[in-house]
C-alpha cells in the first residue's frame, strides 16, 4: 500500500466531491503531478482523476437518493459541466440514468441518514 496514495486518497474524500484538478491534489500532497500520476497507476484501482471523479459521484448519488434536488443542480453541486455530462457518467460508471438510481433508492427506502454512512458508499461500490 502506497501512503501517498491513500493520502492523496483520503485529502480528495474529505474535499466532498467540490471542484478538485489534479494539479491541486498534488500541489496539497507536495509533489509533482506526474509523480502523483505514476504513483497511483503503479498502486491499481485507477488513475488520480478515476479517484477525483469517484468522489464526485458519490456526492451525486448521495444527493439523488436524499434530496428532491433536480439534476442541474446536483450537476452542478457536484461540479459536471452540464447535467447531461453527469447522466452520461453515471449511467457509464453505475450501469443506470440518474433516474432510474434515483428509483432504485427510493425503493430501497434511503434516508439522508442512510446515505452519509459508509455502507452506502460500500453499496455504491458493489453497484458499479
Amino acid at each position: 500500500m502506497d501512503e501517498l496514495v491513500e493520502k492523496a486518497r483520503a485529502f480528495i474524500a474529505g474535499k466532498g466531491g467540490s471542484v478538485l484538478t489534479v494539479p491541486e491534489v498534488a500541489e496539497a500532497m507536495g509533489v509533482n503531478r506526474r509523480a502523483l500520476e505514476r504513483r497511483f497507476k503503479a498502486a491499481g484501482g485507477g488513475s488520480l482523476l478515476d479517484a477525483i471523479t469517484a468522489a464526485r459521484l458519490l456526492k451525486a448519488a448521495r444527493l439523488l437518493a436524499a434530496t428532491n434536488k433536480t439534476i442541474f443542480e446536483i450537476a452542478m453541486d457536484c461540479s459536471f459541466s452540464t447535467p447531461s455530462y453527469l447522466v452520461s457518467v453515471f449511467r457509464r460508471r453505475f450501469g443506470m440514468t440518474t433516474r432510474e438510481f434515483r428509483k432504485v433508492c427510493a425503493d430501497k427506502g434511503f434516508s439522508p441518514e442512510d446515505v452519509q454512512g459508509e455502507g452506502f458508499g460500500e453499496w455504491l461500490t458493489r453497484l458499479g
